[in-house]
């Protein structure tokens, strides 16, 4: 999940254009509703919006035509940039997607409560993202909202699940998340002002949804990027890869690394209070 930052977004005066540049580039992902036989559903109330783009089934109710089409194009590209950068979806039909009008349906559609302020999930092999329209206004253009986004982030779980097979943690996806969006798009979300107590691994690994979000979420990354510095990059994909196959998470890390578990969650540990007393 990507959880609602205060974000510093780039002014982009020729967002429009750069919106019809890219959806005439990507016509080719596109199907809609009248190739496909998936009307649009009428009501009283609303308009569902249908669109199944080459790897994607896109779904939106009260959501405007542009967002809508802003968001199966980012989806696709998202898709291409993390396959370019080893890491492949495999699933075999097309990926449910999303699109809500605001937080609270959102929140709703994946069982959370109601004041929950995110803005994209993942679960169970779905998508789910906050309409561009919401949080963009008035700087909305296609290169911001692939920059800041939750589209990359939340594939980016879906990756893991699928490569682990279920077998990881809350602050394993939510690093690999962040690590990918800092990597590709020179994205992060903003850093906590102030920690006043590190927290354990165990901290995250139990009870990541109880702690501060925002320095739970930095934790996270840093713990991934620890892996990246001391080890390398390919260290990420053979955790996995382990993982999958051990169907244990903790002894598939010891595996990979070479190390017991305990050893490197005390370096993890250690590694992130030094950062802090350097002022990093």
């Amino acid at each position: 999940m990507r959880f609602n930052p205060n974000l510093n977004g780039r002014e982009d005066l020729t967002g429009l254009f750069w919106l019809l540049m890219a959806f005439l580039s990507f016509l080719p992902f596109l199907r809609p509703w009248w190739e496909t036989g998936s009307a649009p559903v009428q009501s009283a109330a609303s308009v569902i919006r249908k669109i199944e783009t080459a790897h994607f089934q896109v779904e939106a109710e009260r959501v405007p035509e542009a967002d809508l089409f802003m968001v199966c194009i980012a989806a696709e590209r998202a898709r291409q940039e993390l396959t370019a950068a080893g890491f492949p979806c495999r699933a075999e039909e097309k990926i449910p997607l999303t699109v809500f009008p605001d937080t609270e349906s959102l929140a709703r559609h994946f069982g959370w409560e109601k004041n929950e302020q995110a803005m994209g999930a993942y679960h169970a092999g779905e998508l789910g993202v906050l309409a561009p329209s919401v949080w963009m206004e008035p700087e909305k253009s296609l290169p911001r909202f692939e920059r800041e986004g939750p589209l990359l982030h939340e594939l980016t779980h879906l990756v893991v699940d699928e490569m682990m097979e279920g077998h990881y943690n809350r602050w394993w996806t939510e690093g690999i998340a962040q690590y990918m969006e800092k990597k590709l798009h020179g994205f992060q979300m903003k850093t906590p002002a102030e920690i006043d107590r590190v927290y354990t691994l165990e901290e995250l690994t139990r009870r990541f949804e109880t702690l501060e979000q925002r320095q739970a979420y930095y934790q996270a990354l840093l713990a991934v990027e620890y892996l990246t510095e001391k080890y390398s990059e390919s260290v990420l994909t053979a955790i996995m890869q382990e993982a999958a196959a051990r169907k244990d998470f903790d002894k598939s890390l010891s595996a990979v690394l070479g190390i017991g578990y305990n050893e490197f969650v005390q370096h993890i540990e250690n590694s992130i209070r030094l950062d802090r007393e350097n002022g990093v």
